[in-house]
């Protein structure tokens, strides 16, 4: 493998970037709900890192070069969006579909600051030995606002997507340099609410008296429809201490073929084991391609990782990386350049149990993990910034994982 063709590689990746930020779409990003990840939200969101399995792929699948291989027989994620302060309260009125006295100002404080939701992802697949292949099945819930119970907003969103990467290393000692790309083909479903349409929600869910509510059911208020996303990475491993990652996620913005229902026509559809038919191009149903996207995202981070021995192995992580490059392009009312940035520090003991502290977007994070190598589990408790076309808000929450690989 010569320079020659890996400065073509480069060169190749970074005309993709200029194509992608200097012919920007007009459109509406997408929250991708696989990105949330406890591994990754405890160390301050940082895709910079040491690791395995489907985070390898979902990260950098430069990665996938250097980690032996290995199947994922099961992957699951929780989460729960809420303000810790007011999570119980918030939560329980959630589930129970009681708005008390006590619990409604849980509630107010909650929608009116960063939102209230819970979601799970699964998944499966094998990842390592230069390829990646899986499937994996995300949604989320999510409702924010502005005042309960008139001024809410939310969503729905599922995300059904296989992964399919390549990846290749080779030393240039002291240097070992890994390039990796990534083909994600997905079908997407997702219900957005408006304050008249989640009025009614709240309404029959929660017995309360709203005002101006219009009929959620039968609004024409659910998208549905595929893509196919495009990632590729670079790792640039020096002397096995310090790494220089760079990720470019949906290359040239990864484009969302919609079309738009009713939710009550979508459940009518899903009761019988099918979905809707695609909107032909021109019909009302149709929605322009191009209009909802996954904007191009270009990480850059660099990570120092040596390993300690003292009685024990210690390998710490302290990772800095800098990214969300829509924000950075559009700034948004209400950005400011830490929404940019993700630190994070990681201690690995014995490969077995894992601490960590980060700063994601601005907001503290911390997680921690225990892997016994066939069974792992990790948890993290988070923040992070959601830009959504209704409102830009920092969310917070708790997230959980667990996996069984061999």
């Amino acid at each position: 493998m010569n320079i020659r063709w890996v400065a073509r590689y480069l060169f190749h990746l970074l005309f993709l970037l200029y194509v992608s930020v200097i012919l920007p779409a007009i459109d509406t990003a997408e929250i991708n709900p696989h990105l949330l990840q406890p591994e990754l939200l405890g160390r301050g969101g940082a895709f910079t890192g040491h690791d395995h399995g489907y985070l390898a792929a979902l990260t950098n699948p430069a990665r996938l070069a250097v980690i032996p291989g290995e199947a994922t027989y099961f992957s699951s994620t929780s989460w729960l969006h809420s303000n810790i302060d007011s999570l119980i309260p918030a939560f329980l009125s959630l589930l129970s579909g009681q708005a008390t006295d006590s619990t409604r100002p849980a509630l107010d404080t909650v929608l009116s600051n960063n939102g209230l939701g819970f979601g799970t992802a699964l998944g499966g697949g094998y990842y390592g030995d230069g390829l990646g292949i899986g499937v994996n099945v995300a949604s989320d819930i999510f409702f924010f606002g502005r005042s309960f119970p008139n001024e809410i907003f939310g969503s729905i969103t599922t995300d059904i997507r296989a992964t399919f990467a390549l990846a290749y290393s080779f030393e240039l000692d002291p240097v070992l340099l890994s390039l990796g790309v990534a083909f994600e083909p997905f079908y997407r479903i997702h219900t957005s609410f408006s304050e008249r349409e989640n009025a009614r929600l709240i309404e029959q869910y929660f017995k309360i008296d709203t005002t101006n509510s219009i009929n959620f059911l039968t609004s024409q208020n659910t998208l549905y429809g595929s893509g196919a996303a495009f990632h590729a990475g670079l790792l640039l491993e020096i002397l096995q201490q310090f790494t220089v990652s760079v990720i470019l996620r949906d290359i040239g913005d990864t484009r969302i073929e919609y079309s738009r229902t009713s939710l009550q026509n979508l459940i009518h559809q899903l009761n019988r084991l099918a979905l809707p038919k695609a909107a032909p191009r021109g019909t009302e149903g149709h929605i322009d391609s191009g209009q909802y996207i996954f904007p191009t995202d270009l990480r850059v981070g660099l990570a120092y990782h040596p390993e300690w021995e003292v009685g024990v192995v210690l390998a710490p992580l302290f990772v800095i990386e800098v990214g969300e490059l829509d924000l950075l392009l559009k700034r948004p009312v209400g950005f400011n350049i830490l929404h940019a940035l993700h630190l994070g520090a990681q201690m690995n003991i014995d490969d077995e149990i894992f601490l960590q502290v980060g700063l994601n977007q601005g907001q503290l994070t911390f997680g921690t993990g225990f892997d016994s190598g066939i069974f792992e589990i990790h948890g993290a408790w988070f923040g992070r910034v959601i830009n959504d076309p209704q409102e830009y808000l920092t969310s917070h929450g708790l997230l959980i994982h667990f996996q069984f690989r061999n």
